[in-house]
Protein backbone atom coordinates (compact mmCIF):
# COMPACT_ATOMS: atom_id res chain seq x y z
CA UNK A 1 0.00 0.00 0.00
CA UNK A 2 2.69 2.16 1.02
CA UNK A 3 4.79 1.54 -1.42
CA UNK A 4 2.18 1.88 -4.23
CA UNK A 5 1.34 5.26 -3.27
CA UNK A 6 5.25 6.22 -2.84
CA UNK A 7 5.65 4.64 -6.81
CA UNK A 8 2.47 6.30 -8.42
CA UNK A 9 3.39 9.34 -6.25
CA UNK A 10 0.10 9.70 -5.02
CA UNK A 11 1.00 12.18 -2.01
CA UNK A 12 1.92 14.96 -4.64
CA UNK A 13 -0.59 14.06 -7.33
CA UNK A 14 -2.63 16.92 -7.00
CA UNK A 15 0.26 19.52 -7.32
CA UNK A 16 2.72 17.68 -9.64
CA UNK A 17 0.63 15.45 -11.72
CA UNK A 18 -1.02 16.91 -14.82
CA UNK A 19 -3.59 14.67 -17.06
CA UNK A 20 -3.11 13.83 -20.43
CA UNK A 21 -5.73 15.57 -22.77
CA UNK A 22 -6.19 12.25 -23.89
CA UNK A 23 -7.87 11.09 -20.31
CA UNK A 24 -9.42 14.63 -19.41
CA UNK A 25 -11.06 14.63 -22.97
CA UNK A 26 -12.69 11.13 -23.07
CA UNK A 27 -13.10 9.78 -19.32
CA UNK A 28 -16.59 12.06 -18.86
CA UNK A 29 -16.44 12.08 -15.28
CA UNK A 30 -18.04 15.16 -13.13
CA UNK A 31 -17.94 16.17 -9.25
CA UNK A 32 -21.70 16.44 -8.51
CA UNK A 33 -22.23 17.14 -5.01
CA UNK A 34 -22.28 16.03 -1.69
CA UNK A 35 -24.94 13.66 -0.21
CA UNK A 36 -26.09 14.51 3.23
CA UNK A 37 -23.96 13.12 4.81
CA UNK A 38 -20.31 14.97 3.07
CA UNK A 39 -19.68 12.21 1.13
CA UNK A 40 -18.83 13.01 -2.85
CA UNK A 41 -21.35 12.35 -5.08
CA UNK A 42 -19.12 12.06 -9.02
CA UNK A 43 -21.12 10.70 -12.12
CA UNK A 44 -19.30 8.83 -14.83
CA UNK A 45 -21.08 9.30 -18.04
CA UNK A 46 -20.51 5.24 -18.53
CA UNK A 47 -22.80 5.33 -21.66
CA UNK A 48 -20.09 7.80 -24.15
CA UNK A 49 -16.78 5.83 -22.90
CA UNK A 50 -15.27 4.39 -24.91
CA UNK A 51 -13.65 1.68 -22.93
CA UNK A 52 -11.72 -0.22 -26.18
CA UNK A 53 -10.33 3.26 -27.47
CA UNK A 54 -9.46 4.46 -23.70
CA UNK A 55 -7.32 0.94 -23.24
CA UNK A 56 -5.33 1.53 -26.79
CA UNK A 57 -4.22 4.69 -25.81
CA UNK A 58 -3.21 4.77 -22.57
CA UNK A 59 -1.62 2.76 -20.36
CA UNK A 60 -3.27 0.97 -17.65
CA UNK A 61 -0.90 2.99 -15.10
CA UNK A 62 -1.97 5.99 -16.62
CA UNK A 63 -5.82 5.25 -16.16
CA UNK A 64 -4.60 3.70 -12.38
CA UNK A 65 -3.11 7.62 -11.81
CA UNK A 66 -5.55 9.57 -13.32
CA UNK A 67 -8.39 8.41 -11.38
CA UNK A 68 -6.12 8.24 -8.64
CA UNK A 69 -5.75 12.09 -9.21
CA UNK A 70 -9.72 12.22 -9.69
CA UNK A 71 -10.20 10.33 -6.12
CA UNK A 72 -7.36 11.86 -4.53
CA UNK A 73 -9.56 15.21 -5.33
CA UNK A 74 -12.23 14.26 -3.98
CA UNK A 75 -10.72 13.42 -0.75
CA UNK A 76 -9.77 17.32 -0.63
CA UNK A 77 -13.32 18.20 -1.32
CA UNK A 78 -14.23 15.71 1.92
CA UNK A 79 -11.84 17.42 4.39
CA UNK A 80 -12.11 20.70 3.10
CA UNK A 81 -15.94 20.36 4.66
CA UNK A 82 -14.28 19.27 7.92
CA UNK A 83 -15.52 15.47 7.11
CA UNK A 84 -14.18 12.15 6.81
CA UNK A 85 -14.34 10.23 3.69
CA UNK A 86 -16.74 7.68 4.11
CA UNK A 87 -18.35 6.80 1.31
CA UNK A 88 -17.62 6.80 -2.62
CA UNK A 89 -20.99 7.13 -4.39
CA UNK A 90 -20.16 6.93 -8.70
CA UNK A 91 -23.18 6.76 -10.69
CA UNK A 92 -22.68 5.36 -14.12
CA UNK A 93 -24.77 7.84 -16.09
CA UNK A 94 -26.21 6.56 -19.65
CA UNK A 95 -25.15 3.29 -19.17
CA UNK A 96 -27.22 0.68 -21.54
CA UNK A 97 -28.47 -2.02 -20.30
CA UNK A 98 -26.84 -4.45 -22.50
CA UNK A 99 -23.39 -2.72 -20.92
CA UNK A 100 -25.00 -3.55 -17.03
CA UNK A 101 -23.02 -6.56 -16.64
CA UNK A 102 -20.69 -6.45 -19.35
CA UNK A 103 -16.74 -7.48 -18.54
CA UNK A 104 -15.89 -3.70 -19.23
CA UNK A 105 -17.95 -2.76 -16.62
CA UNK A 106 -17.28 -5.40 -13.91
CA UNK A 107 -13.68 -4.69 -15.01
CA UNK A 108 -14.07 -0.99 -14.17
CA UNK A 109 -16.10 -1.35 -11.13
CA UNK A 110 -12.97 -3.70 -9.72
CA UNK A 111 -10.74 -1.11 -10.65
CA UNK A 112 -12.73 1.43 -8.35
CA UNK A 113 -12.49 -0.95 -5.69
CA UNK A 114 -9.10 -2.20 -5.48
CA UNK A 115 -7.93 1.50 -6.06
CA UNK A 116 -10.12 2.84 -3.22
CA UNK A 117 -8.18 0.58 -0.88
CA UNK A 118 -4.62 1.88 -1.60
CA UNK A 119 -5.71 5.60 -1.16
Amino acid sequence: HIAWRKGMQIDAILTDYEPSEVLNKYVPTTFLCFDKDGSVVRINDAGRTDLNGLWNVAKKTELAKYVAFIMEQDKERVIKQGRNVLHLYIYFHNLPRRLRYSENILNRLYFYKNLVLFL
